[in-house]
């Protein structure tokens, strides 16, 4: 009967190490579905959903929304995969079913980085350049005012018109590096909301921004080569490697550049080198 018992363990364990395999080889996007990766094992979706329920409780996958699941490896390397929000999983799953191309970005990838969780902020949503029209038709069923391409002081003036409604902010765009499947990747989602904050096009603290960079630094997965790269997609890779290098000292064998940084850069500069002294002094822990 024991002996019965382990083989019965041994077989299950190696289903479940040989199907994640497999998941690894065949699935080509980085957010999948349980109906993706029942095709992609020729398995019956009753039987996908259980192993995939297996390999989250064994953290080799990750459920970042209802019905999506990822096996990105940068994703497991931050220590954490996001947590996408809850209007954020809704549009994930109304684009995709459109089959409209996407990605979300911002704050939602950043979650793991968050010393304290908000209650709420506005989604970031880049699409296919000329798609803005039928991703506006697409989420018309969610109760929250989508704003394309907004300008500064657009977001502010949603609010107040929607009280307690976050507007989701939609973005064209022809650019899809540094992307996996629907989630920008962490530089990436950095690169994208560091622009729009201090540019002055989304709202959010400059000074929670920079304790999300200094915990992304600390617990060391922040890669400067492919942030730098992600940066170079919007022309402000001198100013993330000037940065970087000030707030950190990565670029120590090479002149920094002489660049003018705006008030909002400079002040997002600073608080970052505030945090790092605090820590370094034990009163920001």
């Amino acid at each position: 009967m024991i002996i019965t018992e382990t083989a019965s363990i041994i077989m299950a364990v190696s289903y479940e190490d040989s199907q994640f395999e497999k998941l690894l080889q065949i699935i080509d996007e980085k957010v999948f579905t349980p109906k993706e990766a029942a095709q992609a094992l020729s398995i019956k979706k009753s039987s996908a959903y259980w192993l995939l329920h297996t390999l989250v409780r064994d953290q080799r996958l990750s459920r970042i929304a209802r019905g999506y699941y990822t096996v990105a490896p940068d994703l497991r390397e931050t220590g954490g995969a996001p947590s996408l929000s809850n209007l954020s999983q809704q549009i994930v799953s109304i684009l995709r079913r459109e089959g409209i191309e996407f990605y979300i970005t911002g704050l939602d990838i950043l979650t793991p980085f968050f010393d304290q969780m908000p209650a709420s902020f506005p989604p970031l949503v880049y699409v296919q350049k000329g798609s803005s029209d039928w991703v506006l038709r697409s989420l018309t069923t969610i109760d929250a005012p989508v704003l394309v391409n907004p300008k500064k002081g657009e977001i502010s003036i949603a609010r107040i018109m929607r009280s307690g409604a976050d507007p989701i902010i939609v973005r064209e765009t022809a650019e899809f590096s540094f992307t996996n499947g629907v989630l920008a990747s962490t530089e990436k989602a950095f690169v994208d909301v560091y622009y729009e904050i201090t540019r002055g096009y989304y709202e959010f603290s400059v000074g929670d921004l920079a304790h999300m960079l200094v915990a992304y630094e600390t617990r060391g997965h922040l890669n400067p080569v492919r942030m730098i790269g992600a940066a170079r997609r919007r022309r402000i890779d001198a100013e993330i490697r000037y940065m970087l290098d000030v707030c950190f000292g990565m670029f120590h064998k090479y002149a920094r550049p002489t660049i003018r940084l705006s008030q909002p850069v400079q002040q997002f500069i600073h608080a970052v080198q505030k945090i790092r002294s605090e820590i370094a002094h034990g009163k920001n822990q």
